[in-house]
């Protein structure tokens, strides 16, 4: 999450902060009013209002594309990039490192300052900072990467900010910002005695867990583990791949404007998936094809098992060594893929 600061015109002793959260998959955009912290709508072509602007590209004629432009450049058959910030996880990315879309490549760092450029657009025409003036105010950014992320990783996403219009003031890990965020919403679980949160941060792209202790208004990370490539995309490929295997097709036989229709749709299904749930429909080719949940809960299992197996030297901070885990205030699930029903369970 970033937070960004915006001075009100004419009134320069007052500031509108804004909290950023540049996720792999979508990007969620909340300000500070009053006390109140609501999440900001972005409008999509068909008029209808997101809590989030998508974290997707696409290459047009006219140029590089994003959010909801780029969804609908890709169903008219632009080729889509997904899950851009996957791709600064590795040691090896740099800012020239090339992203091939369609037939060109790009460098990463300049498709992401593209994207943040439209991002910082897409907030100055909210209605609802329609007092604010953003172009004429300096804009000052916190901005929050993952645990285990690289140096390069860091640096490549600072300059990615600064190069967009706005002024980085510091990169901090994400769990802080879960360990804030736990404070704020569940300070009930803590005591002087129960000071120790772990969180467990399961995204789109990207897999974080971390051991944060709470003392006072100090939030320190004491341990974290990842993964890179472990996230709520790794669903959304085997339910398109369950999909494709019910259909005897091969992804090879998709075209990419399909392919992008059938993992947008299983990311729909995925997300609307509940305790309750016992069966998922997705359209390929004018086909209505019927997943049960059974299925899909099983082929995902490895991939929550994953997430688990790296988690598990951790818990060894958060008791040192007791056997009652009497100072563990508590377990955290963030991140939007945490909310898939085989996580909790």
């Amino acid at each position: 999450m970033t937070s960004q600061q915006r001075t009100l015109p004419g009134r320069e002793d007052q500031v509108a902060a804004l909290g950023i959260d540049l996720g792999t998959t979508r990007t969620v955009v909340a300000v500070s009013d009053r006390g109140n912290y609501p999440v900001l709508p972005f409008t999509d072509g068909e008029g209808d209002d997101h809590f989030y602007l998508p974290s997707v590209s696409a290459l047009t004629p006219a140029g590089l594309v994003h959010g909801f432009r780029a969804r609908q450049a890709a169903r008219q058959g632009a080729p889509l990039l997904r899950s851009l910030k996957r791709l600064l996880a590795s040691p090896r990315t740099t800012w020239s490192t090339p992203v091939r879309l369609g037939g060109q490549e790009l460098a990463v760092g300049e498709v992401l300052t593209s994207y943040l450029r439209h991002l910082r657009e897409e907030i100055a025409a909210l209605p609802a900072l329609a007092e604010v003036d953003l172009a004429a105010a300096t804009t000052s950014v916190v901005v929050a990467v993952p645990a285990h992320a690289y140096g390069a990783q860091r640096m490549l996403t600072r300059d990615a900010f600064e190069a967009a219009g706005f002024h980085v003031t510091a990169v901090v890990n994400e769990p802080s910002a879960a360990g804030l965020e736990y404070t704020h919403r569940r300070s009930g679980t803590l005591s002087s005695r129960r000071t120790r949160v772990l969180v467990y941060d399961l995204g789109g792209g990207t897999f974080d867990s971390s051991v944060v202790d709470v003392t006072g208004g100090r939030h320190e990370v004491l341990a974290s583990r990842g993964l890179p490539d472990l996230g709520g995309d790794d669903v959304d490929l085997l339910l398109a791949q369950m999909v494709l295997e019910r259909c005897g097709t091969q992804e090879e036989d998709l075209s990419p404007t399909e392919l992008d229709d059938l993992l947008e749709q299983c990311q729909e299904a995925k997300e609307g998936l509940t305790p309750q749930t016992r069966r998922v429909v997705v359209e390929l080719r004018g086909q209505s094809v019927v997943v049960d949940t059974a299925e899909i809960d099983r082929r995902c299992a490895p991939l929550v098992a994953r997430s688990l197996a790296v988690m598990e030297p951790l818990l060894s901070r958060l008791d040192d060594g007791s056997p009652d885990l009497s100072h563990v205030a508590g377990i955290y699930l963030v991140g939007g893929a945490s909310a898939f029903p085989p996580v909790a369970r």
